[in-house]
């Protein structure tokens, strides 16, 4: 299991090749790979939905998904915007409880200052992989576990 951003993934690919008229013109989703099935669902919800929109940027961040649309491909009509807004949103919610690297539904908040690292590198992880995320910061950082970063 790794816990780095893996783009030479099938389905990594397959999502970018289906989806990359949507896509930010500049990157890919920065995401890992237990969140690829949540991106999917979105991209295809709002593509059937919404197909005129481009996405500016989908990527995690502290542990929750970003999602920003292209602002010039948002609906005109505010309720159409506003279903576009609520559909997002509900996958950003997903996204707090959807494991980052397996996909399972019993992820939570990991905060990463616990394990040595800025809170830039916390992740939304099931119980599985938390003790990888944590390996993966030793390792990184070379630091021992449970390190505080104001140290």
């Amino acid at each position: 299991m790794k816990m780095l951003y893996d783009t030479r993934d099938a389905r990594y690919e397959s999502i970018v090749r289906k989806h990359a008229d949507r896509l930010p013109e500049y990157g890919h989703p920065m995401v890992r790979a237990g969140w690829y099935p949540l991106v999917e669902a979105m991209l295809n919800q709002v593509a059937r939905d919404h197909p005129t929109v481009i996405f500016s940027r989908i990527q995690a961040g502290g542990g929750w998904l970003h999602v920003d649309i292209d602002n010039g491909s948002r609906p005109f009509d505010p309720i159409r915007d506003h279903r576009l807004s609520r559909l997002i949103q509900n996958f950003v919610t997903l996204s707090l409880s959807t494991c980052e690297e397996c996909g399972s539904h019993h992820g939570r908040h990991v905060d990463a200052t616990a394990h040595g690292c800025g809170t830039s590198m916390n992740r939304t992880l099931c119980e599985e992989c938390v003790p990888v995320f944590a390996d993966l910061a030793v390792t990184a950082l070379g630091r021992p576990k449970k390190e505080s970063c104001n140290a």
